[in-house]
C-alpha cells in the first residue's frame, strides 16, 4: 500500500511507535548568538539560514520531528 498523503504517512508513524519531541529550539538560538531577549518567533524572518541549519541540524541528527 502507498500512502499518498503526509497525513497518511503521519498516522503511519505515530502508529510504529512513540515520537517525541524536545524544546531546546531556543536555548540552541541562544548559543549561537541570539540576543536573550530577541524575539524567537521572528528569526524564522530575520535569520532563516540560522533557523533552517539547526532543523537540518537536527535532522542529521536523527530527529524525526522539528517545528519552528
Amino acid at each position: 500500500m502507498t500512502l499518498s498523503s503526509p497525513r497518511d504517512r503521519f498516522r503511519a508513524r505515530l502508529a510504529a511507535g512513540p515520537l517525541l519531541a524536545d524544546g531546546g529550539m531556543g536555548t540552541l538560538m541562544f548559543s549561537r548568538g541570539v540576543p536573550q531577549g530577541a524575539s524567537l518567533d521572528e528569526l524564522v524572518v530575520s535569520r532563516p539560514e540560522l533557523v533552517s541549519a539547526a532543523h537540518r541540524e537536527y535532522l542529521d541528527a536523527g530527529a524525526e520531528l522539528i517545528e519552528t
